[in-house]
């Protein structure tokens, strides 16, 4: 049981990184908290240390019961279904499990057999449970319902959040009827070898947190993984965008440096902002883009930086020296320019190769012109010699 809370507390740290890089959810990071709480709350040494009170274990359910309901509402957000339950509903659960804290400071018997002994002698505890169990399957089974339908139809990390969590939720309602039948059975036999029963009930318990877990914690990795790609590729556009923003339009201020951009908390907008402002300004600079092969990205980049500076002496345009791409979607027209991206610093040494007498330091009649390179802003004067 210990390796299950450790579990639950260790995604419930990614949870809450999730939720201050603005990617997470608030149902979802309540479901994990809630559920890590309650099961820290049934630990031996915790229910040593603060005494098995009834207080303290109805608490405990009712923080189960917080879970589970949140990680329905977590599924119907991800999924788009939405449905309500009644307000009187929710006021005979709350007044269901509320029903042993009539006697709060009563203590709990130390033993599994007694303390059940105790359950079946009190009413309000018997409220409590037939409360506690039945909610705990209902709201396990409409999730799991939801989330393994449709994680049969997502693609990608969803699908696999979807089936982990749905996975997690059918042994949460497993878990649930060998709790129900292990308590009736340490009531009705209460000498009887019962042990299995209770070591089923906990490996359902324990399996359920580790599937749940493995889905979200891939879903974190892969929402990682993605954000580390988009920074990477606002690292390698950063030197196009700087070099080619006095051509896009309706651009005035100085491009940010390049730590600030790669580094930025929107990235992905960042990354859009970058991709569309290149593109118009490829579409400027394209009368006046000298012959170049059309499949070499390096030599792409050189007849760019050549037109650049056609630009800059007012050289006549001239019609496209081939024919324009085709639109493409926007993922297509990423990987285009991250190609051009990576020939960037190599299009000096073949720009001579293009037109004569253009070397690695560009055109000799071309005026001072703005250039970016590294971090910080570009615009060092480059003058004519």
């Amino acid at each position: 049981m210990t390796a299950g809370v450790v579990v639950l507390w260790a995604v419930t740290v990614v949870e809450v990184v999730r939720a201050l890089r603005g990617t997470g959810t608030r149902s979802l990071l309540v479901a994990v908290a809630a559920l890590a709480a309650g099961r820290t709350l049934d630990l031996d040494a915790v229910g040593e240390a603060l005494g098995r009170t009834t207080a303290l274990a109805a608490v405990e359910h009712v923080l189960v019961v917080v879970s589970a309901v949140a990680v329905v509402a977590f599924t119907h957000r991800i999924t788009g279904e939405h449905r309500t339950v009644p307000r009187p509903v929710w006021v005979v659960l709350a007044l269901a499990l509320a029903a042993p804290l009539v006697d709060a400071g009563g203590a709990l018997p130390a033993t599994a057999e007694d303390r059940a002994a105790a359950y079946a002698s009190s009413v309000p505890w018997l409220v409590h449970w037939v409360a506690f169990l039945v909610t705990l399957a209902v709201a396990l089974t409409a999730g799991a319902r939801i989330a393994l339908r449709n994680g049969r139809l997502a693609r990608g990390v969803l699908g696999v959040r979807l089936i982990g969590l749905g996975a997690g939720q059918v042994l949460g309602v497993l878990y649930t009827v060998l709790k129900a039948l292990h308590l009736g059975a340490l009531v009705v036999s209460p000498g009887s070898e019962v042990g299995l029963l209770g070591t089923a009930e906990q490996a359902a318990l324990s399996s359920a947190i580790l599937l749940v877990a493995v889905g979200l914690v891939v879903g974190f990795a892969a929402t990682v993984a993605a954000d580390l790609a988009t920074r990477r590729r606002l690292w390698v556009l950063w030197p196009v965008w700087a070099d080619l923003w006095p051509h896009a339009p309706h651009l005035d201020h100085t491009p940010p440096g390049r730590l600030r951009t790669t580094f930025s908390p929107d990235a992905r907008i960042r990354e859009v902002r970058l991709v569309v402002e290149i593109g118009d300004a490829l579409r400027v600079l394209s009368p006046y883009v000298p012959a170049h092969d059309h499949t070499d990205p390096v030599a792409q980049a050189a007849a760019l930086q050549l037109a650049s500076r056609r630009v800059g002496q007012d050289v006549p345009a001239s019609p496209p020296s081939g024919p324009r791409p085709a639109e493409t979607g926007f993922a297509a027209r990423t990987r285009e320019l991250y190609a051009l991206a990576l020939a960037w610093p190599r299009a000096a040494a073949v720009r001579a190769q293009i037109v004569p007498g253009a070397g690695a330091d560009g055109d000799v009649a071309v005026p001072a012109q703005t250039r970016a390179s590294g971090d910080g802003r570009p615009g060092a004067g480059e003058s004519a010699p």
